[in-house]
């Protein structure tokens, strides 16, 4: 039996396998012991953005609707003041870079087109939902928000980029990031090599789930990095210190 399969694993996504990849001992406390812990106000923005720039991308004429769509889904979600303050630069920035674009191209289920690829030598596919796709322009583009602009495409972000390409076939894959002040589009290369990148942490955490049943007996192999900006919440601070000890 797979590790996967040991432990009831029907899918992986990209975001799970950064997760692995990053900080071991989060996944394992997350996914396997079920203890999440709740994300920051930074996770939040981008949703909000993401919530405002989908509206203007689909109601080009209402543009002016767009800020207060965006502030209503983050007052959904946070309250903090400081970080809200960023959405109306971001919005801005996100909309500079992709308002050419035209309109994104909606599935009849929902806003997010669904995709599953197969990783070489994976046992279970690998799903994601896209943020915007153009089909008149064979392009994919994943928007992100940052308090700094990256220089490129960031790794992570990148073996998540090659799973869209790899559903969509030919088309384009592009990463918007948006800073306050900010914004910037990268073009991913050499998608099929970070693709492989993905498939060989998933065969890595095969193995690692494959050394036992137990989670506990699993969580106790891993020291968590609280240095990590994923420790940074203080529900997160506070399961670690249950499931690690320490």
């Amino acid at each position: 039996m797979s590790g996967f399969a040991q432990h009831g694993i029907e899918h992986v996504s990209a975001s799970s396998l950064n997760l692995w990849a990053s900080e071991p001992a989060m996944w394992v406390m997350e996914r396997l012991l079920k203890m999440r812990s709740p994300v920051g106000p930074a996770a939040h923005v981008g949703t909000a953005v993401e919530a405002g720039v989908e509206y203007a991308l689909l109601n080009p004429d209402k543009l002016h609707d767009a800020l207060p769509v965006a502030l209503t889904k983050y007052d959904a979600l946070c309250q903090d003041a400081d970080a809200k303050l960023k959405i109306a630069g971001m919005l801005e920035q996100a909309l500079k870079q992709l308002a050419a674009y035209g309109k994104p191209d909606v599935p009849e289920d929902g806003r997010q087109h669904r995709v599953e690829v197969t990783l070489e030598g994976v046992a279970v596919p690998c799903i994601g939902f896209t943020d915007f796709v153009f089909h008149g322009h064979g392009v994919i583009v994943d928007l992100k928000t940052s308090s700094t602009l990256p220089s490129a495409i960031k790794a992570s972000h990148a073996r998540q980029g090659a799973v869209y390409a790899a559903a969509f076939g030919n088309y384009g894959m592009r990463f918007c990031y948006a800073t306050p002040k900010k914004s910037a589009v990268y073009e991913l290369e050499n998608a099929r090599d970070h693709l492989a990148a993905l498939a060989n942490i998933a065969c890595r955490l095969e193995r690692f789930l494959a050394l036992s049943r137990d989670p506990h007996e699993l969580a106790g192999l891993l020291c968590p990095n609280y240095d990590s900006f994923y420790w940074s919440e203080p529900q997160a601070r506070a399961n670690g210190l249950r499931t690690f000890g320490f």
